[in-house]
């Protein structure tokens, strides 16, 4: 059973599963896209958090954990009152990329609207996803925050992640999984979902 999307107006016309681009993509350039690897369970090993939060949170079934979006483990975020708060990855040889568009694509989910948005990070300066550009979370769930930046000068330094907002609540909570960050295009192709057959539309 899958709720339909508040955007589609009755009946849709077909239904496609499709398991979208993963994290482990040979042409992602971050490290454990994925949120698997853990110094312990209040440190990602390849990300640092500035006034946040982060624990693990571990997938389970039986009943199954929605907070982790893929695989293993998630990280569990809690902001700080007054704060700006970032999870960010720190790119080895950022100037390899000097002169191209990068792109980061990231899962988050969170039931605060306007809060967590996706950030880029290029020579100290920061580009952060809007509401227009799909890059500002709306509060609805798992949504995929997406932001890029055009890289016109030599690059010495190159972040990405995600940032809270300052004026958010002392813990407001909201779990990332699952980012993807290329160069060049703005995301990598992706294979058709398989159909789906016999299903049933049901109206709220």
């Amino acid at each position: 059973r899958y709720e339909i999307p508040s955007a589609i107006i009755g009946r849709p016309h077909s239904i496609w599963l499709s398991q979208g681009v993963q994290s482990k993509h040979a042409n992602n350039i971050l490290t454990d896209g994925g949120f698997e690897v853990w110094t312990d369970t209040t440190t990602l090993t390849n990300y640092a958090a500035t006034t946040l939060d982060v624990l693990q949170e571990t997938a389970a079934t039986s009943p199954k954990n929605f907070a982790v979006f893929r695989d293993g483990y998630s990280a569990r975020c809690q902001s700080q009152t007054g704060n700006v708060g970032t999870l960010l990855q720190t790119i080895s040889s950022p100037g390899t990329y000097s002169g191209q568009r990068i792109s980061l694509s990231i899962w988050v989910y969170c039931l605060t609207a306007s809060v967590v948005s996706a950030r880029l990070t290029v020579n100290g300066t920061v580009t952060l996803g809007t509401a227009a550009s799909g890059g500002l979370h709306t509060g609805t769930g798992w949504e995929l925050l997406t932001v890029s930046v055009d890289s016109l000068v030599t690059i010495t330094t190159l972040t990405a992640g995600v940032s809270v907002v300052s004026t958010a609540t002392d813990n407001t909570e909201f779990y990332v999984d699952e980012a993807i960050c290329v160069v060049g295009p703005t995301q990598e192709p992706e294979e058709y979902g398989e159909l789906v057959h016999n299903w049933e539309y049901i109206p709220q």
